[in-house]
């Protein structure tokens, strides 16, 4: 008999006691405005999983299966697998020996894949990264150590077609499951901080396979199957440009996801990108604003119509008669 289920059979089950592991989750805030620290802290609580499945593989036909539910998306050996291979198991992205106090990331899907069961022997707990002393190679991936910071540590690197999908799943487990006990094997990707949670080479390894390996539509898609089965998703798979916000290039920055207004913060970049939006969650929506004793009649200005310096805006609301100022900054 398959130890996979059906996706009928999966749809049943999902509402049966002690299939699941129910987690408490929060609303979700609103990331926009946030940076660093703060942002990081954000994604931690609006994507947590509201629920796991107990076994991974079960759902696997779900998450990595091909159309008719057959076979499975084996990445260590770039191929499909039958999902009557009895040498198929779960296999975790980031080792979940590394947490000594939580179990959940042993089972959460986005840091579990399927794959054959000697993956799991062969890499260890090792963690994704570059390998410069191969000991162990099968053309797709590979095992061996590199030095960081002067010691020699073991990793894999996954194959070269997903490791953009590596990269953001292992940008998801730092956000979501950085605190905690953590092994000292784990000094090479977590800092076993709230933030960055990343280590200095992790952040730029995976920056770097996260640029060049974009998301996908098998990655998106898998993102569909996993919330399905788990209420959350992974952000940097829907929102890519996190990581730069995150450990990048626009690391510092307030973050705005695409068409999402910015509330006002401090400090601007003179860019034609970079816009004022007259709005903030402490101000009302109907305020009238004047920018350095001027009226404006918009309720978004680039920051080049303003120009390098400091800038006094002033608002009133007419419902509320609220009114207050605030100043502004606009850097080169």
């Amino acid at each position: 008999m398959s130890r996979f289920l059906s996706p009928v059979l999966t749809a049943v089950l999902l509402l049966t006691p002690g299939i699941l592991s129910i987690q408490a989750s929060g609303a979700k805030p609103q990331l926009g405005g946030k940076s660093e620290a703060g942002l990081c802290r954000a994604i931690g609580a609006a994507y947590r999983p509201t629920q796991l499945v107990a076994d991974p593989v079960t759902v696997f036909p779900l998450t990595d299966g091909n159309a008719t539910r057959t076979a499975l998306r084996d990445r260590f050996n770039n191929r499909w697998a039958s999902i009557d291979d009895e040498t198929l198991a779960a296999v975790n992205i980031l080792p979940a020996s590394w947490w000594e106090r939580n179990n959940d990331i042993a089972i959460d899907l986005y840091n579990t894949i399927p794959g054959p069961q000697e993956v799991n022997s062969v890499k260890k707990n090792y963690p994704p990264g570059i390998v410069n002393a191969p000991e162990w190679d099968n053309g797709v991936w590979q095992t061996g150590t590199t030095t960081v910071s002067g010691i020699d540590a073991a990793f894999y690197a996954p194959p070269e077609k997903f490791k953009g999908d590596f990269a953001r799943a292992v940008m998801y487990a730092a956000t979501l499951y950085n605190t905690g006990w953590l092994a000292s094997i784990a000094f090479t990707i977590l800092d076993g901080t709230d933030y960055p949670a990343l280590t200095p080479y992790a952040s730029r390894i995976l920056l770097d396979w996260h640029r060049s390996d974009p998301v996908d539509d098998i990655e998106t898609e898998r993102n569909n199957a996993v919330e399905a089965l788990q209420g959350n998703r992974n952000p940097f798979v829907d929102f890519p440009d996190l990581a730069e916000f995150l450990w990048g290039n626009r690391k510092g920055e307030p973050y705005a996801a695409e068409g999402e207004k910015m509330p006002l913060h401090s400090t601007y970049r003179l860019s034609a990108d970079d816009k004022i939006h007259l709005v903030s969650p402490e101000i009302p929506d109907d305020a009238v604003w004047t920018v350095n004793g001027s009226p404006v009649s918009t309720a978004t200005l680039p920051a080049t119509a303003l120009g390098t310096g400091s800038h006094h805006l002033r608002f009133r609301s007419p419902s509320t008669g609220t009114s207050g100022c605030l100043m502004i900054k606009i850097v080169p």
